[in-house]
C-alpha cells in the first residue's frame, strides 16, 4: 500500500533503542556505526556460525551515503567492518535493497541512489558485488541520471552465471514510469533491457526475480495508482496490485497475470522489501497487505491487514492466511523466509498513525497456511524499530536485523543504529514469551480451536478479550514476575474487558485458561 505521505518518509522515522540481553540465547541488541542513519537490511549466516549483515549509512554530518557490512560472531562482538562510499551530497533517498543475493563465492546486491538535483529527484540503479569477505568486487550503474530516475530493487543469478535486475525505469515524461529488467553477464555487462507497463496512467515496478531451471523467468511486480476519495475529507491514497509475469530467457512475455486491488504488494511504496518467493513445496508463496479502504469511511485507512498466500505456477490461489488488525493499525509484510522444516517465517511492521510510526512484526505459517505464532518486538513502548531480514539459525532460532532508534545520544530524534534481534523457535525474545504448540498464536491465540483476539495492545485505557463463542473462561493479568493484577471469568457472553488505566507504562501479561488449555501472551501499557 502506497500512502503517499507516510511510507515515502520511512527512512526518517524516528526508532527505538533496545536493552541488551543474552546474545547467546534471546537478545536485542544495537551496532552504532559511525552515530550515522544505520539500517541492517540483508543477514546471512556463515559456515563458522557468524552472521554478516550488510545495510546502508547515512552520515548527516558528512553526506556521505555509505553501504557497510559487519561480520558478528555468536556472542555478539564485532569481527569485522567493511564500508564503501557510494554517494557523497544532500537531500538522498535510498541505497542497497533487502533482496540481496547470496552467490558463490559472495554476494550480489541491486543498488538504488536517488537525490534531489534542485529542480526534480534524480537517481540510477545498479549492482553491487562483494567477495566472500565482504570486500566490494565491482560496483555497475546503468543510468544516465540527466534523463532519468531509476530504482533497481531485486537481482538474481540465471543459470548460465548471468545476472538480472529488476525495478523501474522513470523517463521524468510521461511521469508514470514502468517496470525494468536489466540481464548482463557474469562481469556487469548489459546483454538487453526491457521496460514493462501494464497501464500507461499507472506507476510500474518489479519487486522480485524468481529464475526457473528452463531458462524462463518469473518476476513478481506491482502497479501502482492513485485513488482520490473526495469529500468530505479529500482523502487520496496509492494502492498496489500484484503483477505476475512468467518471461523467456530473452524476456519476452509469456504469461501475465495481474491481481484485483483487493491484494497490494507487500511493504507498500517501500518497494526495497520483497513480495513473490519460489515455494519448495512447489508453486510460490505471495505476501502483502488486503486493501480493505472503502470510500464511504475514509478514516478507514489503517485497516489494512497482512496476508501471506500460496501460489500453484499459473499463480492461482491455493490458500491464503490473514493476520489481525489491531487497532494500532495495519500489518504490513515486508519479507519472507522458508525454514528448515519447510514453513515460513513472514516480518514486516505494525504500523500504529496515532503515536509510533511502528514495531517490528513477525509470524509463522505452517505448510498450509496455519499460523504457528505470531509476535511483535520491541525495545520501550515510545518508538519504533524495524526488522528487513531475517536468518534461521542451527537451533531454528531466528536471527532479524533492520534498525532501532538510539536515545542515548543527545541529537535530533532519527538517529538510527543496526539493530539485531534473536528469537527462539517459538519467536520470543525474552523470558515471558512462553511456549506455543503448533495451533497458538500471541495474538489471535487459540481456544478449543476457536480464535481469540486481544486490543488495543498497546494501550493506555482499556484491554479488550474477545472470543468467537461463549463459554467458561479465566483470565488474568499479571506483571512482568508473575504477580496477578486482576482476574476475570466469563461464563456466559464472548467479551471481557479491563480498566488498565492506573497501570505504569511497560509490559505486562496475561493468561486465557479454559478447560485443560491455558495460553499465555503480553500486552504494553503505554
Amino acid at each position: 500500500m502506497k500512502l503517499s505521505i507516510l511510507f515515502k518518509s520511512l527512512l526518517v522515522l524516528p526508532l527505538l533503542a533496545a536493552p541488551a540481553m543474552s546474545f547467546a540465547q534471546q537478545y536485542q541488541k544495537l551496532f552504532d556505526i559511525d552515530t550515522s542513519y544505520d539500517w541492517g537490511t540483508n543477514i546471512f549466516l556463515q559456515s563458522d556460525s557468524s552472521y554478516r549483515i550488510f545495510g546502508t549509512n547515512l552520515n548527516p554530518t558528512t553526506d556521505n551515503w555509505e553501504l557497510f557490512n559487519v561480520k558478528i560472531s555468536t556472542d555478539g562482538n564485532t569481527m569485522s567492518e567493511r564500508k564503501n562510499i557510494i554517494y557523497s551530497g544532500s537531500n538522498l533517498y535510498t541505497g542497497i535493497s533487502a533482496s540481496m543475493q547470496k552467490i558463490q563465492g559472495g554476494y550480489l546486491s541491486p543498488l538504488s541512489i536517488q537525490f534531489n538535483s534542485g529542480t526534480y529527484w534524480r537517481g540510477w540503479g545498479g549492482m553491487i558485488k562483494y567477495n566472500s569477505l565482504g570486500d566490494t568486487i565491482f560496483t555497475r550503474t546503468y543510468t544516465d541520471t540527466s534523463t532519468h530516475f531509476d530504482a533497481i530493487v531485486a537481482c538474481a543469478v540465471l543459470n548460465n552465471n548471468d545476472y538480472i535486475l529488476g525495478g523501474s525505469h522513470d523517463y521524468n515524461t510521461p511521469s508514470y514510469y514502468p517496470a525494468y529488467l536489466i540481464r548482463t553477464d557474469s562481469m556487469g555487462d548489459t546483454i538487453w533491457t526491457h521496460t514493462y507497463q501494464k497501464f500507461s496512467d499507472q506507476e510500474s515496478r518489479i519487486i522480485n526475480i524468481i529464475p526457473l531451471a528452463d531458462g524462463r523467468i518469473v518476476v513478481g511486480a506491482m502497479t501502482t495508482e492513485l485513488i482520490n476519495l473526495g469529500p468530505p475529507d479529500y482523502y487520496s491514497y496509492y494502492y498496489n496490485r500484484p503483477w505476475f509475469l512468467t518471461l523467456d530467457s530473452a524476456g519476452n512475455i509469456l504469461k501475465d497475470t495481474l491481481y484485483s486491488e483487493r491484494y497490494m504488494v507487500a511493504g507498500g511504496y517501500n518497494t526495497s522489501c520483497g513480495s513473490l518467493y519460489k515455494d519448495r513445496n512447489g508453486g510460490y508463496i505471495d505476501i502483502g497487505t488486503y486493501d480493505s479502504l472503502y470510500t464511504t469511511d475514509p478514516s478507514d485507512f489503517i485497516n489494512f491487514p497482512g496476508y501471506i498466500a500460496h501460489l500453484d505456477t499459473n499463480f492461482r490461489i491455493t490458500w491464503i492466511t490473514s493476520f489481525p488488525y489491531m487497532e494500532s493499525g495495519h500489518r504490513q509484510p515486508v519479507a519472507m523466509k522458508q525454514l528448515k522444516d519447510s514453513g515460513y517465517v513472514i516480518i514486516g511492521d505494525n504500523w500504529d498513525y496515532y503515536g509510533c510510526g511502528a514495531w517490528s512484526w513477525a509470524a509463522k505459517i505452517k505448510v498450509g497456511g496455519e499460523i504457528v505464532w505470531n509476535r511483535i518486538y520491541y525495545s520501550d513502548t515510545n518508538h519504533c524499530a524495524y526488522i528487513r531480514d531475517l536468518v534461521e539459525r542451527p537451533d531454528c532460532g531466528l536471527i532479524y536485523t533492520g534498525t532501532s532508534m538510539n536515545d542515548s545520544i543527545p541529537t535530533w530524534h532519527t538517529t538510527q543504529d543496526l539493530w539485531l534481534v534473536g528469537v527462539d523457535s517459538n519467536g520470543c525474545d525474552d523470558v515471558y514469551c512462553g511456549v506455543v504448540t503448533d495451533t497458538a498464536t500471541q495474538v489471535g491465540s487459540v481456544v478449543k480451536n476457536g480464535k481469540f483476539s486481544v486490543y488495543p495492545n498497546p494501550t493506555n485505557s482499556i484491554l479488550n478479550f474477545e472470543f468467537p463463542a461463549s463459554g467458561i473462561v479465566t483470565i488474568k493479568l499479571m506483571d512482568v514476575t508473575g504477580t496477578v493484577l486482576d482476574e476475570q471469568v466469563i461464563n456466559t457472553g464472548t467479551m471481557a474487558t479491563f480498566d488498565v488505566k492506573g497501570y505504569a507504562s511497560g509490559l505486562y501479561l496475561y493468561q486465557v485458561i479454559t478447560a485443560g488449555n491455558t495460553q499465555s501472551g503480553k500486552f504494553i501499557v503505554k
